[in-house]
This record gives C-alpha cells, structure tokens and sequence, in this order.
C-alpha cells in the first residue's frame, strides 16, 4: 500500500497481468451480450476481443528472459476456448463487472470495487487463471471473495448462494478447467471487518512493515522488491 498509494509507485505489467486481463474481457463481453440475449456470443468473437486486449497491453509489459508473448498468447487464447467451451454455456449472468460502494461497518470508510459475476442461481463467480492446480483453500479463504458477498448482501438484501472461483489451469500438458465452491458466513465477514479495521489503523499511523517471511517476498514475485529493500 505505501509504495503504491503513498509513493505513488506504478508496478510494472506482467505477463500473468495480461493473461488474466485479457481472458476477463472476453467473459465480460460475451456476458454483457448474454444478460440480454441469454445466448452466448459465437466464440471467434469472443476471441477477436481477447487478442485485441492482449495486444494492446504487450508494449508496455515487462517479460521475463524465459518468457515468449506469442507462446503465452497462444496459451491465453486456449483458456478463453476452454472457459467458453465449457463454463459460459452453464451460466446466465444477472449481474457482470458490478460497480459497488459500501460502508465499511464500524468505520468511516468505504469500500469500492467491481463483483466481476452473479450467476441466475445466485453464486458469485470469480475467474482466475493458474498455471497449477488451486487447493480448495484457495476460495475458502479468499478475502476478495468475502468481499464480494458483504458487497453483495448490502447492495440486494439477500445472501449469496455461494462463491465459486471459476479456475482456468494452464499445464504443460494442456488446459483445464477447475471449479471450487464455498460458503461465506457471519464469522467470515465480522472477520473480514476486522481485518480492515486493522488495516485502516495501520495506513492511518503510518505503520507500513514488511513481511520478508512471505511466499511473495521475493525479487521475482514482488514488484516491490527492491525498493523495499531499500527502504527498509
């Protein structure tokens, strides 16, 4: 948050940034069609749309040495097939790339941010790409997911069905899809609240800490890396 926001540094574009991007705008457009129509959008459309946006971004991105943008377009364009394929046929959204503003209970902030998907049946669904398997811990302790639903319940009245992070693998070996479905209960969003209630006193002291023992902390995964070297 404080190189970000404080410093105002701007991290620099990856190509896991531009896969997951550019898979998005596909699902958004061929579900801002759908919500209509309640058909899907034929799939050379919905990839036309996604390679226009992965080009677009390609420029700007920084690659690694090991990386080739045409190999990890040719994998982006696969896992929109998939998603249309298989996950888009199953799903009438009611609601896509949902702007909310809510209260944060107990503060004087606000929460503002996008619920990428509500399908019919009431889920709220978030797509990821990976280039491993998640663990079904992933989606129970999603944070963003938690969210979505206290976001959700504010801006209808109602209760979510579920959460459902839609998983899209990238493996040597090929392509697949990987649902994983959980519940968010009272205790997840009290604990929710008060994990930002932490955090708001933290950006309002000004008490930024690095944390050197997480996964992330590294030279490579943390665009963040260096200067937090630096600086601290």
């Amino acid at each position: 948050y404080m190189f970000r926001y404080i410093y105002g540094i701007r991290p620099p574009t990856r190509s896991f940034f531009i896969r997951g991007r550019a898979v998005h705008k596909g699902i958004e457009h061929n579900y801002k069609s759908k919500i209509e129509t309640h058909e899907d959008l034929p799939l050379n459309e919905v990839q036309e749309v996604v390679s226009e946006e992965f080009d677009s971004m390609v420029a700007e991105a920084v690659w690694e040495d090991s990386e080739n943008p045409g190999e990890i377009k040719d994998a982006t364009m696969e896992l929109v097939s998939l998603y249309h394929q298989e996950v888009a046929p199953k799903i009438q959204p009611v609601l896509i790339e949902k702007f909310v503003e809510i209260e944060i209970p107990e503060t004087n902030f606000m929460l503002r941010g996008y619920i990428d998907l509500v399908d019919i049946g009431g889920y709220i669904r978030d797509t990821k790409t990976k280039k491993a398997t998640p663990p079904q811990k992933t989606v129970d302790s999603s944070l963003q997911l938690t969210a979505y639903a206290m976001a959700y319940r504010q801006l209808t009245g109602k209760t979510e069905k579920g959460v459902v992070l839609d998983n899209l693998v990238s493996l040597k070996r090929g392509t697949k899809y990987v649902p994983l479905e959980s519940q968010r209960t009272e205790l997840d969003i009290r604990r929710f609240i008060n994990i930002s209630k932490s955090v708001i006193r933290c950006i309002q002291s000004g008490a930024y800490c690095p944390n050197p023992n997480s996964m992330m902390c590294s030279e490579s995964k943390c665009d963040f890396w260096k200067i937090c070297q630096e600086t601290f």
